[in-house]
């Protein structure tokens, strides 16, 4: 069974990728109105999103929910959650999926 320190760094690892692919989204919407972007490869970052997309809602959300996370934690995965509102005309000009979670408002 993982220690809490490990779930914790678990935590902010997968908060860091996701904030990640979010700041990556403009640079890939670039490249695929440019036609830069081959069909493979838009399918493989698609892929990608949807697994940061689970990873939202599986692990992150459920453990903000429990309040699992450190307030550190907590207060980047609400930033997290904000940035990905922001972001859904992105996401859906892309055409990745949505975010499975609420939003705020």
């Amino acid at each position: 069974m993982a220690s809490p320190v490990e779930v914790s760094e678990c935590t902010t690892l997968e908060i860091d990728v996701i904030s990640k692919a979010l700041a990556d989204l403009p640079s890939i919407l670039e490249d695929q109105e440019k036609g830069d972007l081959g069909e493979n490869e838009r399918i493989a970052l698609s892929q990608e999103w949807d697994a940061d997309m689970g990873t939202v809602e599986v692990v992150l959300d459920p453990a903000y929910r429990a309040g699992q996370m450190t307030p550190e934690q907590a207060e980047r995965y609400r930033a997290l959650l904000h940035r990905l509102k922001e972001a859904l005309p992105l996401i859906e000009r892309l055409g990745f999926a949505r975010p499975g979670v609420s939003l705020p408002s």
